[in-house]
């Protein structure tokens, strides 16, 4: 067997794609695991540099997600370190996953320039996620916005040696799109068992915040406005009376933004918010939730699947989506019965949801089960 030289390039610096490189590395091959850690992502633990394992993690200058300019300017400059990289090393192979658009286009062309075989390893439709916020914010312009990053997306998907894409429903829009199906991989992602153990509810992170005897309603990512915080406002205020039961929410990003101003106008006390935790707390933070909230609104249902559904099975709680039915997470977390789905139509039933499953213990804990096996 050939041991090839690969880049793994992983904008947020995520653990499933960082535990395919140390298997990878393990076979024999040799990695270079690019990442940055300023992505605004819960970045994994990395290892110590080995033979056949080496990480980069690529300084640049935090931006928040609303600042759009600046991130525009912060993701050209990434992919331009990330290119110099590329023709430095001469890697083999290279697959990219997670990537701003901009950066992405200079990593492709690297690629060419060096002969090295392109692997996109496609999360989600950036160019459907652009040109969805873009149209709402700026109108025409944005909509005119999101139609360059379309042709950007396809020009390069289409230039890939081989896409590998996490949904079906992905790969129906990649064959819309003129992309053969002989070079795309569906491959979901999987949950980091690994990195995140099955740990009890009461741990030095619950002890610490006063949560290891309260009903916690943990939401745990990035939060932006398509993750619809004010599905978390209605239920915190409908709840506001339940004195057991609390809202946490640990993140960053403009949602967290309008949590905070809602939280200090209603006088939300059952709204607790922190911000991102070192990865290796989260098994802690985990651990301290009764069930764990994920949310997306309707639009980015279709060119997004949230990962953090995966990490809520590790940790063996039930699930409650409030996500459109037809999304891959809603799919799976239904066939495996690990927790409960609501439509964002639905989403003024979460309060109600929430209470059902505070008084249903045994429910609770088959979801979680049923989530851990399947995690398994």
């Amino acid at each position: 067997m050939k041991r090839a030289f690969i880049l793994m390039h992983d904008y947020g610096g995520y653990a499933f794609p960082l535990e395919l490189s140390l298997e990878l590395a393990r076979r024999g091959h040799r990695l270079l695991h690019v990442y940055t850690s300023s992505s605004g992502s819960p970045t994994a633990a990395f290892p110590a540099d080995d033979a056949n394992f080496t990480s980069v993690d690529i300084d640049i200058p935090p931006v928040r997600k609303a600042q759009f300019i600046r991130r525009w300017q912060a993701e050209r400059a990434y992919g331009r370190k990330v290119a110099d990289i590329i023709r430095q090393k001469k890697p083999d192979v290279l697959i990219s996953a997670d990537t701003p658009l901009d950066a992405q286009a200079q990593i492709a062309r690297a690629c060419g320039q060096v002969n090295c075989e392109f692997i996109y390893w496609l999360q989600d439709i950036l160019s459907m996620a652009t040109h969805s916020v873009l149209s709402q914010k700026f109108g025409m312009a944005g909509r005119c916005i999101g139609r360059y990053y379309h042709h950007m997306e396809k020009r390069l998907l289409r230039s890939a040696a081989s896409v590998i894409t996490i949904a079906e429903e992905f790969a129906a829009i990649l064959a819309n799109w003129g992309i053969e199906d002989a070079r795309v991989s569906v491959i979901p992602n999987w949950a980091p068992i690994a990195t995140i153990p099955q740990k009890s509810k009461v741990n030095s992170f619950s002890l610490e915040h006063g949560l290891a005897d309260r009903f916690v309603v943990l939401y745990a990512g990035t939060m932006g406005m398509k993750q619809s915080p004010e599905i978390v406002v209605t239920a915190a205020r409908a709840l506001l009376q339940q004195q057991n039961i609390v809202f946490l929410v640990v993140s960053d990003g403009v949602g967290m933004d309008y949590l905070a101003e809602k939280k200090a106008s209603w006088q939300l006390d059952n709204l607790i918010l922190l911000p991102l935790q070192p990865f290796e707390r989260l098994a802690d933070v985990l651990a301290s939730a009764d069930a764990g909230l994920v949310l997306l609104d309707p639009d980015a249902g279709s060119f997004c699947v949230p990962s953090k559904v995966w990490s809520i099975y590790c940790s063996s709680r039930a699930a409650v989506l409030v996500v459109p039915e037809h999304n891959l997470a809603a799919r799976v977390t239904k066939n495996i019965e690990a927790g409960i789905v609501l439509s964002p139509e639905n989403s003024q039933k979460l309060a109600e949801t929430i209470l059902f499953l505070q008084s249903n213990p045994e429910i609770r804990q088959r979801m979680g089960e049923n989530g851990r096996a399947y995690a398994e």
